[in-house]
């Protein structure tokens, strides 16, 4: 019975460490009169709070659209009116987001929570 309980044990908490990849950043969608889509916001540590440098924004086809500076904050331009945005660092999980629908003259303000990757790298 002990051998049992071990193992199931061992089978969620193993089954549990691949479910840390959840979404986590919040927007606001914001009507202009201008010609660009603007986005723009901050990348956090999820752990710490803190704000994140150099951290890649991927915008539609998985194109780098923009990069955070040394405060955690980017500004990227888009023609696309539905862009899905992802950010990305090496040693977190990827976030991504929803595909927005958008209009010429919307800004959007999203700010993403890295999550840090503690799995082992595979050769």
């Amino acid at each position: 019975m002990k051998i049992k309980l071990a193992t199931v044990q061992f089978l969620l908490l193993f089954t549990c460490l691949g479910c840390s990849t959840k979404r986590h950043y919040t927007y606001k969608i914001i009507r202009t009169q201008g010609r660009n889509i603007v986005v723009y916001g901050t990348i956090y540590d999820a752990n710490t709070n803190l704000p994140m440098p150099v951290v890649s924004i991927l915008g539609p086809d998985q194109k780098k659209i923009a990069q955070t500076d040394k405060d955690g904050k980017y500004k990227a331009y888009l023609t696309n009116g539905k862009p899905s945005l992802q950010a990305s660092w090496i040693g977190y999980y990827h976030n991504w987001t929803k595909k927005f629908k958008l209009l010429p003259g919307d800004s959007v303000h999203v700010d993403f929570w890295m999550k840090e990757d503690l799995r082992p790298l595979i050769d």
